[in-house]
């Protein structure tokens, strides 16, 4: 039987090897946000600083906000799925609209959504021409990779 000599720096070494291993399997697994995320296809993680699930915050929107970070976005929540038309009244920046189905599904966009010029009376609204429950709001140009039938997918 053949004998295996290590050495005490040998042993260590692979030691120190297998928990970097371990902390570096942990790092890409672990949540990397305090805020519910939103998962592209392409691995894009969209933190979602708020949850529209009241009229009143639906209402809001992101209305009135000066600017949303380039990994952030507004998850709106309705109770059943429909149409919901959007409006960009007191919008300070463009956004990507992106309606999604109850499960996680791509069902409409509509990319980079222009800031009001008009009066609110004449302000034109964009809509799903599918029936979704939730829509995704974010910065113009983020949902350039999404595509219909894309597979989106939520972390708590």
């Amino acid at each position: 039987m053949a004998k295996i000599n290590l050495s005490v720096s040998s042993v260590c070494l692979i030691i120190g090897l297998v928990l970097l291993g371990g902390v570096v399997a942990y790092n890409s697994i672990r949540k990397t946000s305090d805020y519910p995320q939103i998962i592209f296809p392409d691995g894009r993680r969209i933190n979602l600083i708020d949850i529209a699930d009241t009229d009143t915050k639906r209402a809001q929107g992101l209305s009135g906000r000066s600017s949303l970070g380039s990994d952030e976005g507004m998850w709106f929540i309705f109770d059943q799925e429909g149409i919901y038309p959007f409006w960009m009244k007191d919008m300070q920046f463009s956004l990507d609209l992106v309606w999604v189905s109850q499960n996680y599904q791509v069902v409409d966009i509509v990319r980079d959504v222009p800031i009001p010029l008009l009066e609110d009376s004449s302000l034109p609204t964009y809509a799903n021409t599918q029936p979704a429950l939730f829509v995704l709001e974010v910065n113009s140009g983020v949902a350039q990779s999404l595509q219909l039938g894309d597979q989106l997918k939520w972390v708590d």
